[in-house]
């Protein structure tokens, strides 16, 4: 396999094709997604349930409509913890918002425990702070 100065080397198994690169500058990266769309914008938001269904009291989502997502999820539609939940009865509240979009949703879901992000559940969010890249700090 040959690889250039600007990639980094990938390792692929006999037979398979490598994988292909983007290359975007720090300031325009964007994340793709299966079909290859950069998705931005939208609002990432929390719902807090009524009582707990089994370990969850929480659930995290994104979306570029919240009040259409909001009605769907009351009629019991959309993700299926919340048809589950509706199923049993137990309700729910939106707790907070941010704006952002998938990247931000998948930030705040694998950090684990919702109810450190949820003001229903006693903590205090911190102000708003703009988005900075990585590399650069700059907003």
């Amino acid at each position: 396999m040959t690889t250039h100065s600007h990639q980094q080397r990938r390792r692929t198994r006999p037979g398979c094709a490598p994988m292909a690169t983007h290359h975007t500058s720090p300031q325009t990266r964007t994340t793709d997604t299966p079909t290859g769309s950069a998705e931005t914008g939208g609002t990432v938001y929390l719902l807090h349930f009524d009582r707990p269904y089994r370990h969850a009291r929480h659930y995290c989502g994104w979306t570029t409509d919240l009040t259409a997502r909001l009605a769907a999820h009351t009629g019991g539609r959309g993700a299926r913890l919340i048809e589950v939940i509706t199923a049993a009865g137990i309700g729910f509240r939106i707790a907070r918002t941010w704006p952002g979009d998938r990247t931000r949703e998948r930030r705040i879901k694998r950090q684990g425990g919702l109810s450190r992000c949820c003001p229903l559940c006693g903590i205090t969010p911190r102000p708003a702070r703009p988005e900075t890249t990585a590399r650069t700090g700059r907003t």
